[in-house]
Formats: C-alpha cells, sequence, structure tokens
C-alpha cells in the first residue's frame, strides 16, 4: 500500500467517524465536538491459513492411537492427498502416496481450487467433491475448529491444520 492510498483510506475513516458523531449529535444531546485529537489505526498483512509441505506432526500427537493420518507429501497439495487416503484408506503405510492414489486424482474435482488450499476454497471443494469437509486447527495442546460445514452431504472428512515453528501449514487427515 502506498502513501496515496493511506491517505485516501484515512479521508474515509474521518467521514466514516463523522457519519457515526453526527446521528448522536442531531438527538439533541446538546454536546458539541470541537475536535478529535488522537485515533488508532492498526493496519495487518492478512495472510490466509494455507496448508502446503509435509510437516511432523507435534509429539503429543505423533501415537498411531491419535488418528491421525500425516501424509508424506513434497507438493503444495497436502489437502487433495488427505482426500485421497479419506477416499481410499490403507491399513500398510497410510502416510505414504501409492501408485493406487494417483489414479484417484483424475476422479476429483479440483477445478479452479489454487494450492496450497485455503479457508476460502473448502466449500467450492465440498460441493464439486459431495463432501463435507471440517478442519480444526492445534495450538498449545488444544484443538479448535477452523471451518465446520454447512452442507449436507453423506460423505465427511475431518481435517487437522497444523504448523511448525516457521509458520508452514500442512493438513492431516483425522
Amino acid at each position: 500500500m502506498n502513501d496515496v492510498e493511506i491517505e485516501e483510506l484515512l479521508k474515509l475513516g474521518l467521514e466514516e467517524m463523522i457519519k457515526k458523531i453526527a446521528p448522536w449529535l442531531s438527538e439533541g444531546s446538546g454536546w458539541l465536538i470541537d475536535s478529535v485529537d488522537n485515533h488508532y489505526l492498526n493496519i495487518v498483512e492478512y495472510k490466509p491459513m494455507k496448508g502446503k509441505l509435509y510437516i511432523k506432526l507435534p509429539k503429543e500427537l505423533r501415537n498411531a492411537m491419535r488418528g491421525l493420518i500425516n501424509i508424506k507429501n513434497y507438493d503444495n497439495e497436502c489437502f487433495r492427498w488427505c482426500h485421497i487416503r479419506h477416499l481410499n484408506p490403507q491399513q500398510k503405510n497410510p502416510q505414504r502416496i501409492k501408485k493406487s492414489d494417483m489414479t484417484l486424482i483424475n476422479t476429483l474435482d479440483y477445478s479452479g481450487i489454487e494450492f496450497p488450499v485455503n479457508i476460502k476454497q473448502y466449500n467450492k471443494i465440498e460441493k464439486q467433491n459431495s463432501i463435507n469437509i471440517n478442519v480444526f486447527g492445534y495450538e498449545k495442546e488444544q484443538p479448535y475448529s477452523i471451518y465446520v460445514t454447512k452442507e449436507k452431504f453423506d460423505n465427511v472428512m475431518n481435517l487437522l491444520l497444523i504448523a511448525d515453528e516457521n509458520g508452514n501449514k500442512h493438513y492431516t487427515l483425522i
């Protein structure tokens, strides 16, 4: 964002404040606003959560009894690999991508989906593939929901989105 854009946004913010103050003054409070001496503007860069390359699970989640399958992918498509493993469960080494998984890629509709997948694309994937998707996060040894489906398909896939110390994120199948 450049200086001109910031200045325009500040002017818009001032106009918005005036619009909110005007009705209050018109209700007959008798008060007058002489000046706004200070205000605080907080600007942050929006980075939607996206899962991509393989990340080791946190120590406390590595036990196979936890029911997590952490696919060892080396591309940005861990979401799709989880979807494939969901449809093609494996008893032996479920974390590995198998030849049989490669044939399932063409049966899924990921047209118009950018990898790594972010939250804005979940519903589109659900509708294109007739599947309910729930995504959970995990931080400080506590799970929390990121996305809970509103669709009503028979098939349900639950995912855990984990992050490493560098901020990289990765989907694992629950």
